[in-house]
């Protein structure tokens, strides 16, 4: 496959594809290449498809490569914003080894089962904290801080995921073959809606000038999303949340005292109103383990600006709400409404770049109620101003 980039004028530069292991190498040296395969997708997260595998928003964060279990060594333990599980096997085509790639990822998964089930929950989500901190030289809990993420929410959602089974499994290769097709398929009509493995293959293709260093990656993700995995067959989604299990979490929540959690529904209370100003806008609550209230807009419908967490933290979805490809309408209100938003002095920071490689603006940063209950008014004005009013 070829790939053009025009450049000013009439010229052009040729991008070829390069592969994972050149021709020359033999199948020997397949864990070179697979490793090659495996660290591009760990060091570079923005590459993974992360909300058309979990049907979430958010960052996709990998954990740990190579965790030692007892069925073999899991190449990629990875999370995302919503506290998603997965597991990831990379494999490269040519491997005369390929036709494993389903049992192994099959052997990982029915591993955590068996350790979860043996020894208990709290033992193995120990024991697995502790693999991800010898693998990437620090704690999970620091790994999520660095992304900006609540640690704390992820992690009890995520030995929560771990508990009910939830797993997503990604076969990560240079080439989706028909077997391979046939394969996922096959798994995803039969999920037992008990329980959650959805199985994703997600192809990944290096390009350079004139065949050199890569400077170019095209994924694609088979099946194309979440929701086609749901469709198929009779098999059911997610439980969506409600306002009333929110507001159970946020009762519950013991990081906020009384007072804010008085102020936190006076706020959902007076966002009902004004989204009840348009007949299409409405109050979702998503479809993850800890609910978040967000609402959307009739003009914006796909996408919510805010997300209020259970303990009371404030989401500015960015990210979100500047996405939908083929609507530059999203993106010209998530700029006017960053815009606003820092306009308020104790809301400036939302703006900080990360201090990561990963990011260059920050996509969904979090508030504090302490810090954003005060500036409530201005928030629903600024809400109205920019996604109903103009």
């Amino acid at each position: 496959m070829e790939i053009w980039d025009i450049l000013s004028g009439d010229s052009v530069k040729q991008k070829i594809s390069i592969p994972f292991r050149a021709k020359k190498e033999t199948n020997d040296d397949s864990e070179k290449g697979e490793k090659l395969l495996q660290n591009l997708i760990f060091t570079n997260p923005d590459l993974f498809p992360v909300k058309d595998c979990s049907g979430e928003s958010g960052n996709w964060i990998p954990l740990a490569q190579e965790v030692s279990l007892k069925e073999g060594r899991l190449d990629i333990l990875a999370t995302d914003s919503a506290a998603n599980i997965y597991i990831l096997e990379c494999k490269l085509n040519d491997n005369k080894d390929g036709k494993t790639i389903r049992s192994q990822i099959d052997n990982y998964a029915s591993g955590f089962w068996n350790e979860i089930e043996t020894h208990g929950i709290d033992s193995f989500w120990e024991s697995l904290c502790d693999k991800i901190q010898r693998k990437s030289k620090q704690n999970l809990e620091k790994i999520l801080e660095d992304q900006g993420e609540d640690s704390k929410e992820i992690m009890n959602s995520m030995k929560k995921n771990l508990e009910e089974h939830k797993i997503i499994l990604v076969f990560v290769v240079d080439r989706i073959t028909s077997n391979l097709r046939t394969i996922i398929n096959w798994w995803n009509t039969r999920i037992d809606p008990k329980h959650d493995y959805p199985s994703f293959a997600l192809e990944v293709n290096q390009y350079g000038e004139n065949g050199e260093l890569p400077s170019t990656y095209i994924t694609q993700l088979f099946p194309y999303d979440h929701t086609e995995i749901i469709t198929k067959g009779e098999k059911k989604k997610r439980e969506r949340g409600t306002l009333k299990k929110w507001k159970e979490q946020v009762r519950k929540n013991s990081e906020l005292n009384e007072t804010d959690k008085e102020k936190i529904f006076e706020f959902q209370e007076e966002l009902d109103i004004l989204i009840g100003k348009e007949d299409d806008s409405y109050l979702d609550f998503g479809t993850g383990q800890t609910i978040r209230l967000m609402p959307k807009f009739s003009k914006y419908v796909e996408r919510s600006p805010i997300g209020i967490k259970s303990n009371g933290t404030l989401k500015f979805q960015f990210g979100l709400i500047r996405s939908p490809e083929g609507d530059p309408s999203y993106a010209i209100a998530e700029k006017k409404f960053r815009e606003k938003i820092i306009e308020i002095e104790s809301l400036k920071h939302v703006n900080k770049i990360l201090d990561t490689k990963k990011h260059k603006l920050p996509e969904e940063p979090g508030v504090e109620p302490e810090i954003w209950l005060p500036h409530k008014k201005k928030i629903l004005d600024i809400l109205e101003e920019v996604f109903i009013t103009e």
